[in-house]
């Protein structure tokens, strides 16, 4: 006989919701060099340059900016904006740089002494993180003791819970104010209903047993005698 057993349970987890940043680039490397050339040295700007230095500058941005856009068009990204955590570090940038090192060194290799390093960078990283986020959030739990707004708030951002405390739709504020009224008295009323229908029963159960308690000791008694 075995005394473990396998517990099973689910857990919701609500992931934070991704954003995008749209972001403009142009494909540079895919430039041909012998056709950006040609169009350079057909332009104004090396043909008839004008005199003027104001001209000439305008002119060499323009032309620049035509160009560019003909052979390396602008494009749109959508990609994901990354949120930097306020526990992150150099410390952690260090190691994790340290980390892509060792691995980009051992999967080359395969050698064994090489993977040893990686886990070792590894674990490195691992404990740092640990460390300073345990650091950050005891920092912050003590400079925020006195203020249950911030602490509630940052337990439900970690729980991955919305914080945003939403009042129900209403017309009016007036009409807000006694919606809450209306909940809080019909609150009261039914705690109260129950503190009495409580008291009513024990005051029921008392009555009942000063009544026949006599009569069953009684008979209780007779039924131990026979």
């Amino acid at each position: 006989m075995s005394d473990h057993y396998l517990i099973t349970f689910n857990l919701r987890y609500m992931r934070s919701p991704i954003k995008l940043s749209k972001v403009a680039c142009r494909n540079i490397k895919k430039i041909s060099r012998d056709d950006f050339k040609f169009d350079l040295d057909n332009s104004q700007l090396l043909n008839a340059p004008p005199d003027d230095g104001e001209e000439l500058v305008q002119l060499f941005n323009s032309t620049l900016k035509e160009l560019l856009d003909k052979h390396a068009p602008v494009t749109f990204k959508h990609m994901r904006a990354k949120s930097v955590n306020p526990w992150y570090c150099n410390e952690i940038m260090q190691a994790k740089i340290e980390r892509r090192t060792a691995e980009r060194k051992w999967r080359l290799t395969k050698l064994e002494v090489h993977r040893q390093i990686y886990n070792t960078a590894r674990n490195k990283v691992n404990f740092i993180i640990r460390k300073v986020k345990s650091s950050y959030h005891n920092d912050f739990i003590q400079s925020n003791s006195n203020n249950p707004k911030i602490m509630f708030s940052a337990m439900f951002s970690l729980l991955g819970r919305n914080v945003d405390s939403l009042l129900p739709t209403t017309s009016s504020d007036q009409q807000l104010v006694e919606s809450f009224s209306d909940f809080f008295l019909s609150t009261k009323l039914l705690a109260s209903e129950m503190v009495l229908e409580t008291i009513h029963l024990q005051l029921i159960s008392t009555h009942l047993k000063v009544m026949f308690w006599p009569r069953l000791k009684n008979l209780v008694l007779l039924n131990l005698l026979i």
